[in-house]
């Protein structure tokens, strides 16, 4: 009985545990998943409302200081900073000299503020220059209803975002190779320094990433869960009383990758936000290849060329996250544009479109698979091509003149011998 008993708990349990997903009520004030190949969004809950990012900004300063330095640039502490900047910190102290790869690590794994400050205050030639870089990355990126006025995401009424624009920021963040390195860690050591004799040790602040055990689990279903999460990548977190928390999350399985943005709740709950809104997306979408990089595409007629056709290749590849119930409903659409010859291999001419529905998934440009040149006749030889034809023209009226000339004397001839014979 006991083990009868057992065995239908096991299973429950394993039933549960499938399940586990399949309601996604979230609890933040703001969510947002992507594909980070396209992203194209994937679900979104309150996702262009306006919020508080907190130090999920520090992913575009970290942007925007990869742009204007180099990682072995060395950052001077000011005397300022150590003493004017409130919540989290890694101590750094005035006239202390520590490379830009170590100050990101501080940035994105500790999440200091003095970091996201010291850094802001090295990459301007006046007040504010950073911020206003900061704004034009922002806007670079599609992130167009946002404004940021610090580099750490301390609230000022006047520092806002939305979650889709965060996912902007966020997929922009995950396609830079030197920060996808940096959130993905857990921990990281900054040596010493001029001033520090002892190393800095950083532990990351995302659970997605070390949340295992006792005070690291949330409730989903009745089910509780270890906040970390298989196959996370990791990305940021964030906090003020404004805000409250928030967590940029990203995760790869399967080839796919993902990420999500919740703002404005407990910690809990966007852990748990993250949870469901990943677990939604690898349980509902599907990674395909619509189609290849030199795919044979179409032939297209030529005139005047010195080929009658040319054939039109796929120039890239591409990929795309689909939900699994679509995956019948994708269509595709050819454009041709208007050409003139020559046309050089590579040379686009169209694009390939994708669809489900009326929303396009992907488009491809379509370029000529080879070499196709315009067949001209010189005026030389135009002039020499009409000469030739005037001369044989007339040579061959004269040999028709003296072939009919020779004709009727043989005629003559028969006649006068007809006449002679009858005599």
């Amino acid at each position: 009985m006991k083990k009868c008993l057992l065995f239908i708990i096991l299973f429950m349990t394993i039933i549960s545990n499938r399940n586990i997903y399949a309601d996604l009520s979230l609890e933040c004030r703001s969510d947002i998943l992507i594909d980070v190949e396209s992203g194209r969004v994937l679900y979104g809950h309150n996702e262009n409302i306006k919020i508080y990012p907190a130090s999920l900004t520090k992913l575009l300063t970290a942007l925007t200081a990869i742009e204007l330095g180099e990682l072995d640039d060395v950052l001077i502490v000011d005397d300022e900073t150590p003493y004017e900047v409130d919540g989290s910190h890694i101590a750094l102290e005035p006239g202390e000299e520590i490379t830009l790869n170590d100050m990101l690590h501080g940035l994105l794994i500790a999440s200091g503020n003095d970091v996201a400050d010291v850094i802001s205050k090295n990459y301007s030639s006046y007040e504010g220059e950073f911020i206003e870089l900061m704004n034009e990355k922002a806007e670079e990126l599609g992130a167009l209803d946002s404004n940021f006025v610090n580099p750490h995401g301390l609230h000022d009424n006047n520092h806002y975002t939305t979650a889709y624009d965060l996912s902007k920021i966020a997929k922009s963040a995950y396609d830079n190779k030197i920060i996808r390195e940096i959130v993905g860690k857990t921990k990281y050591t900054i040596d010493s320094t001029n001033i520090k004799m002892e190393a800095r040790h950083l532990i990351s602040t995302n659970k997605l990433l070390v949340g295992v055990g006792y005070g690291n689990q949330i409730i989903i279903n009745n089910l509780w869960v270890n906040m970390k999460y298989e196959g996370a990548t990791g990305m940021k977190t964030g906090y003020t009383p404004e805000a409250g928390s928030c967590l940029i999350g990203s995760a790869e399985r399967n080839g796919m990758s993902l990420i999500s943005v919740v703002i404005d709740g407990s910690t809990t709950e966007v852990y748990t936000d993250t949870h469901k809104l990943l677990n939604y997306g690898f349980d509902n979408f599907e990674k395909i290849n619509l189609i290849a990089k030199n795919e044979f595409v179409k032939n297209i007629e030529i005139n005047s060329g010195d080929s009658k056709y040319l054939s039109l290749i796929a120039s890239d590849k591409l990929n795309a996250v689909i939900k699994k119930d679509n995956l019948n409903d994708i269509s595709k659409s050819i454009s041709i544009e208007d050409y003139k010859l020559p046309i050089n291999e590579g040379h686009v001419l169209g694009n390939v479109e994708y669809k489900i529905n009326d929303e396009v998934i992907g488009l491809v440009p379509l370029s000529a698979a080879f070499k196709v040149d315009l067949i001209v006749i010189e005026e030389t030889n135009l002039t020499l091509f009409a000469l030739k034809t005037i001369i044989y023209f007339i040579l061959a009226i004269i040999l028709l003149i003296i072939i009919l000339r020779l004709i009727n004397k043989y005629r003559l001839y028969k006649v006068r011998k007809q006449k002679k014979y009858r005599r």
